[in-house]
């Protein structure tokens, strides 16, 4: 495995760990009925989940660049920081 493609495949397993934790969130925000209006435990987690959603890492154009190497678009190219260079 090359370091392009690890650093590829760790991206996006941390968008979808991101995004289904935020699902999850969802669904948890759903089954609380009025106790997720108050605050407490489930607000915070809720406005946290939130955040990270919002994490530059977790960005579409993370994402689309992870696409770009993935899909043999780009193949020399490299990440540098959090994006993807020819």
């Amino acid at each position: 495995m090359t370091g392009t493609e690890q650093d590829s495949l760790l991206r996006l397993a941390l968008n979808h760990a991101t995004w289904t934790v935020q699902d999850v969130g969802q669904t948890v925000h759903r089954w609380a009925g009025t106790a997720a209006i108050r605050r407490g435990p489930i607000d915070r987690f809720l406005r946290d989940l939130g955040t990270g959603t919002q994490h530059i890492t977790s960005s579409p154009t993370v994402l689309q660049n992870c696409g770009k190497w993935l899909s043999g678009a780009q193949p020399r190219a490299h990440w540098e920081f959090l994006d993807l260079t020819p």
